[in-house]
């Protein structure tokens, strides 16, 4: 069964465990969680490690003559090293001790920040829309580049622009080390009746700034069950789980999990992408899909579910709407892809359970999921999963 309660209980551990940055402590025990998490459900997981630098941050901050203003870095700029402050003034043009100022939010792969980091300024401080303190994805973790930049919340605007206007000499602390350890997805493989079918992958990040339980909870939430439910029912179709670190750090895992599978993309017969925000509170649960017969499928899917109009918006898309399904699009795979969309908490440290986190649509998304892998059974599969809290006998 999956039951509403079961995904909140799931969540909750999640959130509980602390903030899911790649290859720190958390990160690490939370993928042992998983595995554990898998074999009560009658799943083997399994950790797939790879070498990975981990970037380091001493306590980030700006401060003035009598104030400061905890910051964050972004980690694929060029930091000093710890205990090497910048000193310096916002100005209107990048020179020798120019700091630049600029409004930006915490979404999408584009940024008011981008032009500003090809032009030689100090620093840069970048003040975050949004409740909270949220953060930006960095994009360039492999090749970080441009000046440091540091991150700063919202509700640190007033005291930057009066800086900015009167003047006031600034000190940045920033620095950072470069650490190399490891970093791991967790995949698991319930093998089918039938190994003549391409099998169905399912895949959904782990990993993310801060406790991220409405961005990446539910999507953890939703991947476990339906691994559950597939060993329950005994489907034809082999069915590959991943659980991806790295999102934040340009879908690193699922990068890395695609380079060791040459091929993986397009053996699948076609891959659930689930993606941030499913089932995060005030949102609508967006799918799409590349391909119009799977789209259907999920669609007649949603309808058994419990899928209110209102609740979910589907969309033929050729190409994929962001996320680790632009890895999977650009491996050779067919996806359907689920997302969350217009979550006001998003990497926001405000973003916490329960008050993040709409367990009943979660519940709903999950039997979504194994309602579509059923309806690709060969003959169409039997509509065997039941409403959220309900068991099938």
């Amino acid at each position: 069964m999956i039951a509403a309660e079961v995904c909140s209980g799931i969540i909750r551990a999640y959130d509980a465990q602390g903030w899911h940055r790649t290859a720190t402590t958390v990160d690490h025990a939370s993928a042992q969680w998983l595995i554990d998490e898998l074999h009560s459900r009658n799943v083997q997981g399994a950790l797939e490690t790879f070498r990975f630098t981990r970037v380091d941050p001493e306590p980030c901050s700006l401060q003035g003559d009598s104030w400061t203003i905890r910051g964050y870095p972004f980690t694929d700029s060029l930091l000093p090293a710890p205990g090497n402050p910048l000193k310096g003034r916002f100005a209107e043009r990048p020179d020798t001790g120019a700091f630049a100022l600029v409004r930006a939010d915490a979404h999408g792969m584009a940024s008011p920040v981008d032009p500003l980091r090809e032009q030689p300024w100090a620093a840069i401080i970048a003040i975050l829309d949004g409740p909270g303190f949220t953060l930006r994805n960095q994009w360039r973790q492999d090749e970080p580049y441009g000046p440091p930049v540091v991150q700063v919340p919202a509700n640190a605007a007033e005291q930057l622009e009066h800086a900015q206007q009167s003047g006031e000499e600034l000190t940045i602390h920033c620095g950072a080390v470069h650490a190399p350890t490891e970093a791991s997805n967790v995949i698991a493989t319930v093998t089918g009746g039938d190994p003549s079918l391409a099998p169905i992958t399912v895949l959904t990040p782990r990993s993310g700034w801060w406790h991220c339980a409405g961005e990446r909870g539910g999507g953890i939430a939703v991947w476990l069950e339906v691994a559950g439910e597939v060993r329950r029912l005994g489907i034809s179709r082999t069915v590959n789980f991943v659980a991806s670190t790295g999102h934040e750090l340009n879908f690193w895992g699922a990068r890395q999990h695609i380079a060791r599978h040459p091929g993986v993309g397009p053996a699948s017969r076609f891959w659930v992408h689930l993606g941030a925000n499913i089932g995060a509170r005030g949102t609508t649960l967006m799918t799409v899909s590349s391909d119009r017969g799977l789209l259907d499928i999920a669609r007649s899917a949603g309808n058994r579910s419990g899928m209110t109009a209102d609740a979910v918006h589907w969309e033929f898309r050729e190409h994929a709407p962001g996320g680790e399904a632009q890895v999977i699009e650009r491996a050779g795979g067919t996806f359907l892809s689920l997302i969350g969309a217009n979550f006001q908490l998003f990497h926001s440290t405000e973003d916490r359970w329960p008050q993040a986190i709409d367990s009943e649509a979660i519940a709903r998304a999950a039997i979504l999921v194994v309602e579509t892998l059923l309806a690709s059974e060969p003959g169409g599969g039997s509509g065997q999963s039941a409403p959220p809290g309900r068991s099938r006998g």
